[in-house]
C-alpha cells in the first residue's frame, strides 16, 4: 500500500474549487478510482506518490 496525493477539481473546469486529498492505495489507478468515487462531479488532475 501508498499513500497518493492527488488533486481533484470539486466541479469539472472550476479550479477554485481545487483541493489536495491523501488516499492509501495499492496503485495509480486505485488511488484514482477512489478519489473519483469520492467526488464523482469532480475531475482529477494528478495523482502524486508520496
Amino acid at each position: 500500500m501508498s499513500n497518493y496525493r492527488i488533486t481533484i477539481l470539486k466541479a469539472k473546469g472550476d479550479y477554485s474549487s481545487k483541493m489536495l486529498v491523501n488516499i492509501l492505495a495499492h496503485s495509480v489507478s486505485e488511488a484514482r478510482q477512489k478519489a473519483k468515487s469520492m467526488y464523482p462531479m469532480g475531475s482529477v488532475i494528478a495523482v502524486v506518490k508520496s
